[in-house]
């Protein structure tokens, strides 16, 4: 993702398509450390950590979510931030 503030890319968050309730999104950085954290549907990561923005590096997501079929599932994967 291109968090630049053209409205393209600007915010990294899970597509909410069935969830019912999202448990977890968690993004870590390279080392491990949490640098996001939310709860909420429809939240999401903007490249920021403390105030500061991130470097262009690989970053770490896991999410998990219930959905309407009452199933939890918990997904890991990685993203590119851009600068």
């Amino acid at each position: 993702f291109s968090p630049n503030g053209d409205g393209l890319n600007d915010v990294l968050k899970p597509i909410a398509l069935g969830m019912r309730r999202l448990r977890y999104f968690k993004v870590y950085n390279r080392v491990g450390n949490l640098v996001f954290e939310t709860t909420e549907l429809g939240k999401g990561w903007d490249g920021y950590y403390k105030g500061k923005l991130c470097t262009q590096d690989v970053y770490i997501w896991k999410i998990s979510a219930t959905f309407s079929d009452g199933k939890t599932y918990n997904k890991t994967g990685d993203v590119l931030l851009l600068r």
